[in-house]
């Protein structure tokens, strides 16, 4: 439960520097098969936020999606925690917290639960539609821990089209294990796409 003065960051969606607010139209989307997205960007730059009017509008047209996205929890607008949030159904749970030591990666502390959870998703997800995997980070590159399932997940190739968010510092690590995919970065927040 979100309290008073704990809610879902709520920001509009962010600029982006690609051609078109969406990649390619949903229409075209029967036509891919195994292509990755990957969205990068600083943080809180809107990877998530992005991800989340992916989500929606492909979820308009009918598609099948599958996967998570990792909305954030804000108190006076910062961010203080996440949740992970099935692609499939909406069901979210809580993830992780901001701390002032001891975290699990860097200031965050994670809930073991709720990544095996995560990791379920994953290895149920596909065949999909889209996919997301909101995000990869320094967890699972460097401490092989997290959501390790992605990358069976995405190796398997049962997507039409994988969104993936992955941190700039991580971008390297990702293209030895993934070298084919188009980039979209974020640039900014509060910007709207359409």
């Amino acid at each position: 439960m979100v309290s008073n003065q704990q809610t879902l960051c709520n920001r509009s969606v962010p600029e982006i520097y690609h051609s078109s607010s969406l990649p390619y139209p949903f229409s075209l989307y029967n036509y891919f098969m195994n292509k990755i997205l990957v969205i990068t960007g600083e943080r809180g730059s809107g990877k998530s936020r992005y991800c989340a009017h992916l989500l929606e509008k492909a979820k308009f047209n009918g598609l099948k999606t599958g996967g998570f996205l990792t909305p954030a929890i804000c108190e006076n607008g910062i961010k203080t925690g996440f949740y992970t949030l099935d692609a499939a159904s909406g069901e979210q749970r809580f993830c992780g917290k901001r701390v002032s030591e001891g975290g699990t990666i860097g200031c965050w502390q994670i809930d073991p639960e709720t990544i095996k959870w995560g990791n379920e998703l994953l290895t149920n997800s596909c065949p999909c539609d889209i996919l997301f995997i909101d995000e990869l980070g320094p967890l699972e590159f460097d401490k092989h821990e997290g959501y390790t399932q992605a990358f069976e997940t995405l190796k398997s190739g049962s997507y039409k089209t994988a969104y993936v968010v992955i941190r700039p510092a991580c971008l390297d690590a990702f293209r030895i294990l993934f070298p084919e995919f188009e980039l979209i970065t974020i640039m900014e927040e509060n910007v709207p796409l359409d």
